[in-house]
């Protein structure tokens, strides 16, 4: 195998943000000049071939496409251009959507995107102060030098607050701040929100052959939850998938976040899952395809970098 598959990976894709909120996201025109590009220079294959890839004899590279978190413009936009194109997606599913809730990590979007900063992180800090003694909390000082560091994509304060709320704070007040915050800074603008697809919306996408695979329940950083809940947190997202009609031969998995640990992996392999990506970059070939648990993504926006 000397051809390489390069996994794209995907999140929120629309025309405008018609939202009426703050939110990052991939312009349709972008995502069909990609498709349109990856047509004319590459394979476009699906999961099945990704897994049989050394069986697969082209000169040219592949591209397998992946969507993550279920966004309702997954079936508006992106299911009928990919019909259009006779190409079939993997779309990685946090299956608390089918509950109808609103995943913690778009509620802490919300939270940052649309709250003036020093104002977020005042707030943080005064209900982090309530609950210090019940949980023994670190000071704001302490939390801060350590994780009070700027990222590619956000400033040192606005990172700080996503990994507080992502993962740092322990798990029983997490999604209490985080629901406190969006309450207090949000909720009243997202009161006819509609972010994600419904179950019948995913069914047709199944129906239409498109891949459904796992991607938690909760959306919470693996690597930082104990084995018992990581093994909760995969394992419901097995069943509600499978109690909707989603069965696939070879199950895939995508970590929320790129978070696994060795536990992980374990699980999955203990649940009959064959493959699983993270969102480390980089392209897979005969080197990393037998780290089936392990397999590398590239971020659409970092697309423009091998094009």
């Amino acid at each position: 195998m000397d051809n390489k598959v390069h996994t794209i990976m995907y999140h929120f894709i629309r025309n405008k943000n018609e939202l009426g909120l703050k939110f990052n996201f991939l312009d349709i025109k972008i995502f069909e000049e990609q498709i349109n590009y990856f047509r004319s220079n590459f394979n476009l294959i699906n999961i099945d071939d990704l897994l049989n890839f050394k069986e697969i004899s082209s000169k040219k590279d592949a591209v397998l496409l992946t969507f993550d978190d279920g966004y309702i413009e997954h079936y508006d936009i992106v299911l009928p251009i990919l019909k259009k194109n006779n190409i079939q997606g993997c779309f990685y599913i946090p299956t608390s959507i089918i509950e109808n809730n609103l995943l913690s990590v778009n509620k802490i979007q919300l939270i940052v995107l649309n709250t003036e900063t020093e104002l977020a992180l005042s707030e943080l800090f005064e209900i982090m102060k309530r609950y210090k003694s019940d949980f023994n909390l670190k000071s704001r000082e302490e939390y801060f030098s350590l994780y009070g560091i700027k990222n590619r994509w956000d400033n040192i304060k606005v990172s700080f607050i996503k990994k507080m709320l992502q993962y740092v704070l322990p798990l029983p007040i997490r999604d209490l701040i985080i629901d406190e915050l969006f309450v207090k800074f949000v909720k009243d603008k997202t009161n006819n929100l509609s972010l994600y697809m419904s179950v019948k919306q995913i069914q047709d996408l199944y129906n239409e052959g498109m891949y459904i695979g796992g991607h938690t329940h909760n959306h919470y950083h693996l690597k930082n939850c104990s084995y018992p809940i990581q093994y909760k947190e995969i394992k419901k997202s097995i069943e509600l998938l499978a109690n909707i009609g989603i069965q696939h031969v070879n199950k895939s998995f995508a970590y929320p976040f790129g978070s696994y640990n060795k536990d992980t992996i374990s699980i999955l392999s203990e649940l009959n899952i064959h493959s699983s990506f993270c969102v480390k970059h980089g392209s897979i070939d005969k080197t990393n395809l037998a780290k089936c648990f392990e397999l590398p993504r590239i971020d659409c926006n970092n697309i423009k970098k091998f094009m």
